[in-house]
């Protein structure tokens, strides 16, 4: 019998055929569980997955770490762990022992695949990117990015001024580098300067793709 259960409290409204509905959750019990020695040895067992990981939860991690990143992929999508306080801590998870990790990761992936389902990321030339999920920009939501600006030592450096690291320097570096925003479907452009603010929420899925796309585009000009 499986020891996972998934929650849909439709209210109304349509939901697209292609992914699970917002409100979508997963919920499992992890084998061994953490133990809280604050809380007299409690043991929390029962993990609830219901958000999708954005840029900005990403922004503090400087660790170079897969494992640390991992932690902080999988907090962002935990919305209960047992009755203890949310966010639930990186100590916390990094406290686990490898097989309750696995089973978070797995279900974690099982979850971003469900709520991300048929939609999906297409290079369209070097550079320009049609992004899965988009960036919402003044109530406008663009799923089209282009890249066309490199930037100067000074550009860097007031990037540096912010203290910026790690994630949140490289989002602010990628948001300087776009040229425009459009709309595949709409032909809706914005050609203005994207600012940090705006593209913190940028999916995870989205994320990777842009950063791929970004290094592409880059190294297409040292070749």
């Amino acid at each position: 019998m499986s020891n996972t259960e998934v929650k849909n409290e439709n209210k109304g409204g349509a939901e697209s055929k292609d992914t699970a509905p917002s409100n979508y959750q997963r919920t499992f019990y992890l084998p061994f569980g953490y133990q809280d020695k604050e809380d007299g040895g409690k043991v929390h067992k029962r993990v609830v997955i219901g958000k999708r990981p954005v840029a900005k939860d990403f922004f503090f991690d400087t660790s170079n770490s897969n494992v640390q990143f991992d932690a902080m992929l999988h907090a962002a999508s935990i919305v209960e762990f047992g009755d203890m306080k949310m966010p639930v801590p990186l100590t916390v998870l990094l406290s686990l022992n490898r097989i309750d990790r696995e089973k978070i990761a797995s279900e974690v992936m099982q979850y971003m695949g469900e709520t991300i389902g048929k939609r999906e990321a297409k290079i369209l030339e070097p550079g320009k990117v049609k992004l899965a999920i988009g960036i919402k920009c003044d109530e406008q939501v663009y799923d089209v990015i282009k890249f066309g600006t490199l930037l100067t030592g000074y550009d860097e450096i007031e990037i540096e001024k912010t203290g910026a690291t790690g994630w949140q320097k490289h989002l602010m570096t990628i948001a300087k580098e776009i040229v425009l925003l459009s709309h595949n479907q709409s032909g809706l452009e914005r050609n203005n300067e994207v600012n940090i603010e705006e593209i913190e929420n940028l999916d995870f899925f989205d994320l990777a793709i842009l950063k791929e796309v970004e290094e592409a585009w880059l190294d297409s000009f040292r070749n």
